[in-house]
């Protein structure tokens, strides 16, 4: 089970948090087992008053499809789950779960979107005003224990916070470990990271960035100080670490949060030939969370 140091809802165990950069508005990707991307997604809204909204998937994005090929029927967003739509995929009372769970973790009107056919599509428009996806991994007994998540990865365009299963419900990591390759999509993790990064007990940066440019270059060990951060620094070989690499680099220093960015190469490429993105979030063995970011 991840290890994951849990605050009370109100942040009286974190006197650190008192300044911390807020998440924004939160969507969560809810369903049976998922209580703990719930309450997750919950608190980190709610630390800056944002929204929290939760949908369910269908189970054809737990076996990688994730794009639907009926008619479209629009989401339908709502405050209460008395005015849950009577198709909705929540038939089974997913709603009034989600609200009660999210309103116990101090969420601001939890909301609910009931998702059509053409989920793909509604989830873009979801997260058009969201600012962090929160989602819990499929059980690695699965066929495909990846799921949807590298598609949704691609077409959010927001960070995704990937919770492992089993998973402590808790909000906070003590232990983070930031894979930085230099590449745009580690940047924009790195960045979107730091409400979770700055509230950490130990920050280790493998630095595997490199090249020379004539551009000025995001110092990551300069950034993350701005916000009072101290990181330990390993230089890696970029090209010399791939996927499984990583994850035996990252297993040695027992974090609970893995930051990285997502497919510096296209995703084709990634899964014809392999890929440290698609080996990571497909890895059967993750037990740690991990914040991702194209």
């Amino acid at each position: 089970m991840s290890t994951l140091t849990v605050a009370t809802m109100d942040g009286a165990a974190l006197p650190s948090q008192v300044g911390m950069p807020a998440v924004g508005d939160v969507l969560v990707v809810a369903g049976p087992g998922c209580v703990a991307a719930t309450r997750v997604g919950s608190w980190l809204a709610a630390r800056g008053r944002g929204v929290v909204t939760g949908c369910a998937m269908p189970e054809a994005f737990h076996h990688g499809r994730i794009r639907g090929r009926e008619p479209t029927v629009m989401a339908l967003l709502q405050s209460t789950p008395e005015r849950q739509r009577g198709d909705d995929l929540g038939r089974d009372h997913a709603g009034e779960r989600f609200v009660h769970e999210a309103l116990i973790a101090g969420a601001h009107d939890p909301q609910w979107a009931v998702l059509g056919d053409d989920y793909l599509r509604e989830l873009k428009a979801l997260c058009s005003w969201h600012d962090l996806i929160v989602v819990q991994r499929t059980s690695p007994a699965r066929e495909k224990p990846l799921g949807g998540l590298d598609e949704l990865a691609l077409a959010c365009g927001l960070p995704m916070l990937i919770l492992p299963t089993p998973c402590a419900p808790g909000a906070t990591y003590d232990r983070i470990v930031i894979a930085y390759d230099g590449s745009g999509p580690a940047t924009r993790a790195l960045r979107s990271a730091m409400p979770l990064i700055v509230a950490a007990r130990h920050v280790h940066l493998l630095d595997g960035s490199g090249g020379r440019t004539h551009l000025p270059r995001f110092d990551p060990m300069r950034f993350l100080a701005r916000f009072g951060v101290t990181a330990h620094r390993k230089r890696v070989a970029e090209r010399s670490v791939d996927g499984s690499q990583l994850l035996a680099r990252v297993a040695k220093l027992e974090p609970d949060l893995l930051v990285m960015g997502a497919y510096g190469h296209s995703p084709l490429r990634e899964r014809v030939l392999g890929g440290t993105t698609h080996h990571i979030l497909g890895s059967a063995t993750l037990s740690v969370s991990v914040l991702v970011q194209h």
